[in-house]
C-alpha cells in the first residue's frame, strides 16, 4: 500500500483552520534554516550547550523535541520540507534533487514548487539569504564549478542571494576557512575544524546574519507581506567558529556514553566518508577503528563551538526583529535538515536511518495571543513535512495539491494527537524507516538478506543499540503492513 496515502489517512488533523483564518492578515514570516544541527540546544535537554538565542526563542514558541526529517542528507531533506511531501522515488533521495526536479519544470508548472512559492503566489514578497534549498545561494552548480545562475526554485523567490566574498562561490564559502581558502580548491587537504581568530564575519554565517538584519531594519512600516528566509551553514563541516565560541567549551569534558551497536546483525552504519574526506584530520575514524578519547573530545568541542556560533547569528536576527517592533506579531520557524552522529553507533556524520541522524530541532513561534494554549515543549512525534500545512493554516491558506503532513495548529490549541497518528517516515539507501512514540522500525528494500531493524526507544531515548525485531513479532508485522513497498516492488523507481 502506498506510504503517502497511508500517512494521509493517519493525518486526521489536517485541514483544521487557524482560529483567525477569516482575517485577511498577512503576518511577517521568518524562516531560519540551520545545517546539520542535532538538538544540542539547552532548551532541548543539552544543558552543557551555550545557546542563549535559541533557548530564549523556545520560551516564546512551541519546540518539538521529537521532530524527524524525511532523509538524513541535505538535498532530499530540504526538498521534502519545502514541498511538504515525502519522496516519491528513490531518485528523490539524491542531493541534487532540486536540479533534477528543475529539469522537469515544464511538467510541474501547475504545482507550487515549495511553500515559499505558495506564499509568493498568495501575495507575499519572498526573500532568501543563504542556504534554503540545497546549494548555499539557491543556484544550480557543482561544488567545484563556477557559480551558477539558474535557481533551484525559480518560482519561489523575488530575491535570492549570497555574498560569497573572499571565497568566490557559494560552495567555496560553505566549505570555507577564515583565510579565504576552502575544501574544494585545496582538494580536501584541510582539517575538519578551525578555531578562527577574529570577529563573526570570519565566516559566511556572519555575513548572512548581517544581511538579514539589514533587510529587517529596512522594512517599510506598515510592512509589506513578506517571507524572509535565512539559511545558515554551521554547524555543517568544517566545524569552524571564531575563538570566543570555542572558549565556552575549553574546559568541557563530555562524559556522555555513546552507545555502540551490540547486535552484529544490525546494518546501516557507514565508514564516515564525509568526515574522513578532510584529509588533514588527526585520525581516520572507521567503524572498526574508533576515535581516540582525546580526538573524540576535540571533535565534539568543535561541533559545539559551531553551534554556539550559529546561535549567536540567530540571536542577531531575533534582536533586530524585536528592536524594529516586529517580533511579537511575526511567525518564526527554526528548522534543521537533520542531525549528526558524534560517535553514536560508531558513526561520525549523518547518512543513517538512526534517530541521531534523523532527529533535528523544530521551533515554531506564532504571533502573540493567536492561540489559547501557552507555548512550550511538544514531545509528540512530528515530521518535517508537517511544516508546510501548518504554515498555510496559520494565515488561512489552503493547499492546492495533496500534502504528506498534518497541520500542527490544533495540537498547539491543546488537542491530543493519538499515538497511532504519530508516525514520521524517513528514507535512505533503499531503506525506509518509521518512528513512532515507542519504536523505530527500518526495512531495506534493496537487499532482502538484511534483517529488519526494530528498536524500542520512547520519547527520551534517541540512540539504538539492540535490535529487538525477533522479540516483538506483532509490532514487526504491523510495521511491515504500514510501510509496504514504497516505490514499487522492484525498488528501482
Amino acid at each position: 500500500m502506498n506510504v503517502v496515502w497511508l500517512l494521509l489517512c493517519h493525518s486526521w488533523l489536517w485541514g483544521i483552520a487557524f482560529p483567525d483564518a477569516a482575517e485577511k492578515t498577512k503576518p511577517l514570516i521568518v524562516l531560519i534554516t540551520i545545517d546539520d544541527l542535532r538538538p544540542w540546544i539547552g532548551a532541548f535537554g543539552a544543558p552543557f550547550m551555550v545557546t542563549p538565542a535559541l533557548d530564549s526563542l523556545c520560551g516564546d514558541a512551541w519546540f518539538y523535541t521529537n521532530h524527524y526529517v524525511a532523509a538524513p542528507s541535505c538535498g532530499p531533506s530540504r526538498y521534502a520540507f519545502l514541498t511538504g511531501r515525502y519522496p516519491s522515488s528513490w531518485k528523490d533521495l539524491d542531493n541534487n534533487v532540486f536540479a533534477h526536479k528543475r529539469d522537469q519544470s515544464e511538467t510541474l508548472q501547475a504545482v507550487p514548487e515549495s511553500f515559499v512559492a505558495h506564499f509568493r503566489e498568495s501575495g507575499y514578497y519572498t526573500i532568501g539569504i543563504g542556504k534554503i534549498s540545497h546549494s548555499p545561494d539557491g543556484k544550480i552548480y557543482g561544488y567545484e564549478e563556477e557559480a551558477g545562475q539558474e535557481l533551484e526554485l525559480p518560482r519561489s523567490w523575488d530575491e535570492m542571494y549570497l555574498n560569497a566574498e573572499k571565497w568566490g562561490t557559494g560552495w567555496n564559502a560553505f566549505f570555507g576557512y577564515a583565510d579565504g581558502s576552502d575544501r574544494n580548491t585545496l582538494n580536501n587537504q584541510v582539517r575538519p575544524y578551525e578555531r578562527g581568530l577574529g570577529s563573526d564575519s570570519l565566516y559566511a554565517d556572519g555575513w548572512i546574519a548581517g544581511e538579514a538584519v539589514r533587510r529587517i531594519r529596512g522594512f517599510s512600516k506598515p510592512i509589506v507581506p513578506t517571507l524572509l528566509a535565512v539559511g545558515f551553514f554551521k554547524p555543517h563541516l568544517p566545524f569552524t567558529a571564531p575563538s570566543p565560541y570555542w572558549k565556552f567549551y575549553d574546559n568541557w569534558e563530555d562524559t556522555t556514553h555513546y552507545a555502540l551497536l551490540s547486535d552484529t546483525s544490525v546494518w546501516g552504519v557507514h565508514p564516515n566518508n564525509e568526515f574522513n574526506r578532510y584529509a588533514l584530520g588527526t585520525e581516520i575514524i572507521l567503524p572498526d577503528k574508533a576515535a581516540s578519547p582525546a580526538y573524540a573530545q576535540e571533535i565534539r568541542r568543535a561541533y559545539a563551538a559551531s553551534v554556539s556560533y550559529v546561535d549567536a547569528q540567530v540571536g542577531k536576527v531575533i534582536t533586530a526583529l524585536k528592536e524594529e517592533g516586529l517580533y511579537e506579531e511575526a511567525i518564526i520557524v527554526v528548522w534543521s535538515d537533520h542531525g549528526w552522529h558524534l560517535g553514536e553507533n560508531g558513526v561520525w556524520g549523518k547518512h543513517t536511518l538512526f534517530d541521531v541522524a534523523l532527529r533535528s530541532p523544530l521551533i515554531i513561534k506564532l504571533p502573540k495571543g493567536k492561540t489559547k494554549q501557552p507555548p512550550g515543549e511538544v514531545t509528540d512525534v512530528v515530521s518535517s513535512v508537517d511544516v508546510y500545512p501548518t504554515l498555510l493554516a496559520m494565515v488561512g491558506l489552503k493547499p492546492s495539491f495533496s500534502l504528506s503532513g498534518r497541520n500542527l495548529l490544533p495540537r498547539m490549541e491543546g488537542e491530543k494527537i493519538p499515538n497511532a497518528a504519530q508516525k514520521a517516515l524517513s528514507y535512505w539507501n533503499r531503506s525506509i524507516s518509521v518512528r513512532t512514540p515507542e519504536f523505530r522500525f527500518t526495512k531495506n528494500y534493496g537487499n532482502n538478506n538484511l534483517a529488519p531493524m526494530l528498536f524500542k526507544l520512547g520519547v527520551n531515548k534517541h540512540t539504538e543499540a539492540h535490535n529487538i525485531a525477533r522479540e516483538y513479532p506483532e509490532q514487526l508485522l504491523e510495521f511491515f503492513h504500514f510501510t509496504g513497498d514504497p516505490f514499487g516492488i522492484d525498488g528501482n523507481k
